[in-house]
């Protein structure tokens, strides 16, 4: 396994791209201060996994991009490459070519790859495990460290043993065991915690579960004496209710004489008001016939008004259809005739772009041939220069004459000048290039940047077109919550005034005198005058509750003639209050009432009324909230005042309090006018609402098709800019591809123009040359020269024309490529419209179809209608003469009802005196009934408790006989004591059977579980013992291993009489022990490490480390400016050990000492030509050996 290739992209110090190849044996990178050597070093580090800024000499990692300099652009990402040839199989992977990468972007983002794959850190970090190589490894030294190493700070030797001993993954493994220890220990806690609790509850659970069995036993006695006790009271309550019933059936017979007598009455009075009511139905059919010829006579009205209103709507309604069939008939022919014209355009499109399709893939096929013959030409090129160094070094090391160099000399001159006017063309042809493409780039970012800019548009178009469609959501929701209120409010209002109307809940005489032919009809009631806010409306109302039905009246004769006429119509009764009668009562005396409002303070009502109420509430007061009735004093009260709770509930005087629940309707009764002139308020406001969303909802559709529009013109725009911004970018790839082209063929010139220049060189410093030497001949050599020279030419010739016959083609490429796109583009904009235009057919088709379907209907109803308005004309002529003859015969029947009703009045009178005779027999037996009903109550009490205290039913017992042996008394008083004694018995927990089986199925589960915590806690230990056990054995090894290699390197570094020792502190606990280095160069005997020269610390220190290669070599080792202590004769020794070594692992010498530059196989050269961006120049020391 070896390091093969590093590359490095825009990381630090290199902007540019950078390659270096690693071979086997040593290499060097030497370069000046400050030119980015270390950054070598820095990418290996970083590529590996390095996550510390500090390692990397670093504030933050995003430093490590590529800044920029003063004339170049800092770079978005930093990746580095580092390529590895797995052919032992040391990388536990399958492939033998192994490449990891890393890359981090100036947005913060960072990946890993593996062999181009995307993987994680870990993946990295496992990979190299126990290899010895890792961003903290002892593969990577530099100064800094060799102190760190002889220090042990952080305990770096004990680190770099473990690696070498290869124990991490024991550690890894170990630490993963403690952590499931952890979690094992964390759960036997909360299990041993869980049992505490378990425990302590089952303890309790089993107390109360004997309690519970007690109870059940006491309950089942109770049961017992209960039933035997209940069979005594059945036979005593039945024989009980047999005397009542008869008595009953005695009084019974009393009662049946006086009903025999009054249903003689009766029936006199029930012939009467049959004979009456057959006079009112009579009366009302012909009331109800003339209704409904008035009823009749206002529909036709409407219906004949109706008729003519639709059949002109209708008229309308048919000239508009037949106008839009027309319109949409010319569209149609029209549409038709476009998508025809496209059809025939699509058809020559396509055929245009098949032709473009063959043309591209020939011209395709013939760029790959002619780029595969310019690359052969270029490699023959090459091995021909390559014959052409190796004839030139043989004349070069043979030819003795001058005049042979001179010769030689000319021709290269020649050849220079040749190339160099070639390099000059060639250098005009690329800065006519850079031209180009510098006038073509600010037209593709102009374009990028619109396309960029109109997009950015069109998504805040979007966004406003999003809110726009929320907001007109939301407001039709609104609008739509506007007029459900509406109609809800509608529906209060038409209910309310419905019952207004048919006075919902009052009774017949109030009904009577309020119908509309009623001249009482505008005497207003208590309940209509006064009205108050909804929170007092409760308490008013339950007060006033027995006057809200009175009529107000002005004086005592209107009272009377109401009253006159219900005693007439026999409607029932009706009350009354005279305004006139009221004039004498006195303005009520307002007294302050602790936590009390007066109620007339709270009401509203006309003026004319003011006596009245000041009659009914001036003394009444409405308790506050906060006060409680019953700590109001009311004992220093005088004068009849009244307090009443704020609900109604409770009314308090002074010598008395009443109160109670109130009734579903209470506080709904007062206020009916008022409440319905708020509705009406209301309504209109709501509507006025929906006026106001229904404005803002058609101004927002407006500006939602504002935005559709602008967004479609956004679309097309972007569409534009694409397509153009995908054609100058089409040019620009085709300059630099030319350029590219261009760029290669000027390098290989120079490449040949260096060697021409390093072949002068040598001849202008001539060595010794001898012809004819082991059978050479310059002659034969000069020919060979000059054929191999013409052959270049006639090369380098064909190679430029190939170059400049590939530029060309793949110009024309690239412009038919983009007329092939264009001619795409064309063909789908025409689909999209052929498209288009049909469904607009379809749709006016389908739109004519419905049209006509419609026309036909309306003349149908036409026709209908016209008929129907024939009959109605005829119809109401009919019923206006019908009309007159019916009003006259209900006159006539009116007088004969009323005659009949008084009638009825007199035998009522007769029926009065036979009642009360008949109501004395029903108070009797009313009495018996609640001594029945007594009985009866005990008995459900009896059986309800049987039911609920046993689930027993009554029947069940009374089928038994009670045990004669058995004392009633005394089963009462068992029965009352057992009673007693489960009373007092404390409350019991009826579940503490079932629970404490529960909780102890539980116990024993949770036990269970308990021992195998354990057991695995036990297991766990033991691994963690046999870790142990391996990783120290492995360690030991390890340590004795690298201990004498320590030594023995040592002393071929120093001398074999110098002392050296790697001593562990603790050997008991050899993996936690300190590790100690012994260290004596020349005799010395230092008191401590730290008291050695800087020179012995750096070879201390590389004696330990080539001591740990011994025992695992790392595949690389990187020094990074080790030897910067080092003098000259310890430079040797330094060189030497990692000569011998290098058979073994490669070495990359970071360094400034030119010995050891003399020592390497392979040098790069670290420079900065452009200020800020540090190139590399490789040599190969091994040519000059």
């Amino acid at each position: 396994m070896r390091l093969t290739t590093l590359e490095i992209k825009g990381f630090k110090s290199f902007g540019d791209k950078v390659t270096i190849h690693f071979d086997k044996g040593v290499t060097a990178v030497v370069g000046p201060n400050g030119s980015g050597k270390s950054n070598v070093v820095d990418a290996i580090r970083w590529v590996l996994g390095e996550q510390k800024t500090r390692m990397l000499r670093s504030e933050k990692m995003e430093n490590i991009i590529f800044n920029g300099t003063k004339n170049r652009k800092p770079a978005n990402l930093a990746e580095v490459h580092l390529t590895f040839e797995n052919n032992k199989g040391i990388l536990p992977t399958e492939y033998t070519t192994v490449c990891i990468s890393r890359r981090l972007y100036r947005t913060g983002e960072s990946e890993y790859l593996l062999n181009g794959v995307t993987c994680r850190r870990k993946g990295i970090t496992d990979l190299f495990l126990d290899t010895g190589i890792g961003s903290d490894s002892y593969a990577i030294i530099e100064l800094k460290m060799v102190d760190e190493i002889l220090n042990d700070k952080n305990n770096t030797i004990k680190y770099l043993l473990e690696e070498a001993a290869g124990i991490s993954k024991y550690k890894i493994r170990k630490k993963q065991t403690l952590h499931k220890l952890e979690e094992t220990d964390a759960d036997l806690t909360r299990v041993n915690d869980l049992l505490f609790e378990i425990e302590k509850s089952l303890k309790q659970l089993e107390s109360q579960a004997k309690k519970t069995q007690k109870f059940y036993r006491l309950k089942d006695e109770y049961k017992e004496v209960s039933l035997a006790y209940s069979l005594y009271a059945v036979r005593e309550f039945s024989q009980s209710m047999t005397d009542l019933k008869q008595k009953e059936l005695s009084v019974s017979d009393e009662k049946l004489q006086y009903h025999v007598d009054l249903d003689v009455i009766e029936a006199n009075i029930q012939r009467l008001k049959t004979e009456s009511l057959e006079k009112e139905k009579s009366l009302s059919a012909i009331q109800k016939e003339l209704n409904e010829i008035i009823l009749l006579i206002t529909k036709g009205e409407n219906e004949s008004k109706n008729l003519k209103e639709k059949i002109n709507f209708l008229h309308d309604k048919q000239k508009q259809l037949r106008h839009q069939n027309e319109t949409d008939e010319n569209t149609i022919t029209e549409l038709n005739d476009n998508i025809s014209q496209l059809s025939v355009e699509k058809t020559g499109e396509e055929e245009t772009l098949k032709n473009f399709e063959l043309q591209l893939a020939e011209m395709k096929h013939n760029v790959e041939e002619n780029k595969h013959l310019y690359e052969e030409s270029v490699n023959e090129l090459k091995n021909l220069n390559q014959q052409l160094h190796e004839v030139r070094q043989e004349i070069n090391r043979y030819e003795t004459q001058a005049a042979v160099r001179q010769a030689r000399s000319n021709s290269i001159n020649e050849e220079l000048r040749r190339l160099n006017e070639q390099i000059a063309g060639n250098d005009e042809k690329l800065s006519v290039l850079d031209k180009e493409i510098a006038i073509a780039q600010p037209e593709k970012s102009r374009l990028e940047k619109e396309s960029q800019e109109a997009k950015k548009s069109r998504e805040g178009i979007e966004a406003n077109l999003k809110d726009i469609e929320t907001k007109l959501r939301t407001l039709n929701q609104q609008l739509a919550e506007e007029k459900r209120k509406s109609d809800v409010k509608t529906n209060e209002y038409e209910l309310t005034r419905d019952l207004i109307e048919r006075m919902e809940g009052f009774p017949e005489s109030i009904k009577y005198l309020k119908r509309p032919e009623s001249k009482f009809k505008q005497a207003p009631l208590v309940s209509e005058v006064i009205s108050c806010e909804d929170e007092y409306k409760n308490a008013i109302e339950n007060y006033l509750e027995p006057f809200l039905n009175h009529f107000i009246v002005q004086n005592t004769e209107e009272a009377w003639e109401a009253l006159q006429v219900l005693n007439n119509s026999s409607k029932g009764r009706a009350h009354f209050f005279v305004l006139d009668s009221l004039k004498a009562v006195n303005e009520p005396s307002s007294v302050s009432i602790p936590g009390c409002k007066h109620a007339l303070s709270l009401t509203d009502f006309d003026g004319a009324y003011r006596k009245l109420f000041d009659h009914l509430l001036g003394n009444v007061y409405i308790l506050d909230d906060s006060e409680d009735l019953n700590k109001i004093d009311t004992s220093a009260l005088s004068g009849g005042y009244i307090i009443l709770s704020r609900n109604g509930r409770f009314l308090r005087q002074r010598y008395s309090l009443s109160g109670g629940s109130l009734g579903m309707g209470d506080g709904k009764r007062i206020g009916k006018q008022k409440n319905l002139q708020k509705l009406s308020d209301q309504i209109k406001e709501h509507q006025a609402e929906v006026e106001i969303l229904q404005s803002q909802i058609n101004l927002t559709e407006k500006e939602l098709n504002e935005l559709r529009t602008a967004l479609s013109e956004a679309g097309k725009n972007i569409s534009r800019l694409d397509n153009e911004f995908a054609k100058t970018s089409g040019q620009i790839n085709t300059l630099n591809n030319n350029r590219e082209f261009l760029v290669s063929g000027i390098q290989y010139t120079r490449t040949t123009v260096n060697q021409l220049n390093e072949e002068l060189i040598t001849l202008a410093n001539p060595e010794e040359h001898h012809e004819n030497v082991n059978g050479f001949s310059i002659d034969r050599q000069k020919t060979e020269l000059q054929n191999l020279l013409e052959q270049q030419k006639i090369k380098q010739d064909l190679s430029n024309d190939l170059q400049k016959h590939v530029s060309d083609m793949t110009n024309a490429f690239n412009q038919k490529n983009i007329q092939f796109f264009q001619q795409q583009n064309k063909l789908q904009n025409i689909s999209r419209d052929i498209s288009f235009k049909t469904n607009q057919v379809n749709n006016l088709t389908r739109s004519r179809e419905e049209h006509l379907l419609e026309l036909e209907g309306i003349t149908t109803q036409l026709h209908t209608l016209n008929e129907q308005s024939k009959l109605t004309d005829e119809q109401f002529s009919g019923l206006t003469q019908k009309k007159a003859e019916v009003e006259q015969v209900v006159r006539v029947q009116e007088d004969d009802y009323y005659k009949s009703k008084g009638e009825i009045d007199k035998e009522e009178k007769l029926i009065s005196d036979k009642r009360k005779q008949k109501e004395h027999s029903d108070s009797i037996i009313r009495e018996i009934h609640n001594q029945i009903n007594e009985l009866r109550l005990r008995m459900t009490s009896l059986k309800e408790r049987l039911s609920i205290e046993f689930n027993i039913e009554l029947d069940e017992i009374m089928e038994q006989e009670p045990n004669p042996e058995l004392d009633p008394e005394e089963l009462k008083n068992r029965s009352e004591k057992l009673k007693k004694q489960l009373s007092d018995f404390g409350p019991i927990n009826p579940m503490a059977l079932e629970s404490f089986k529960e909780i102890k199925e539980r116990h024993d589960f949770i036990v269970k579980e308990q021992q195998d915590l354990i057991s695995a806690k036990e297991s766990l230990l033991k691994t963690i013992a046999e870790i142990d056990n391996s990783a120290q054995e492995k360690f030991m090894d390890a340590y004795h291993a690298v201990r004498g290699n320590f030594i023995h390197v040592f002393r071929s570094l120093f001398s074999e009489e110098d002392n050296c020792d790697l001593i562990l502190t603790d050997l008991s606990n050899p993996l936690e022990s300190d590790v100690q280095i012994i260290a004596q160069p020349k005799g010395k005997k230092p008191l401590s490490i730290h008291q050695l020269s800087g020179g012995e610390k750096t070879l201390t220190a590389t004696a330990l480390l080539f001591g740990i290669y011994l025992l695992k070599p790392s595949p690389f080792c990187i020094f990074d400016e080790v030897d910067a202590p080092l003098d000259d004769t310890n430079i040797d020794k330094f060189n030497k050990i990692i000569k011998k070594f290098s058979a073994d692992s490669q070495f990359i010498i970071i360094t400034h000492n030119k010995k050891t530059m003399a020592a390497t196989d392979i040098m790069y050269g670290i420079t900065m030509a452009e200020i800020g961006i540090t190139q590399v120049v490789p040599v190969d020391m091994r040519e000059f050996a």
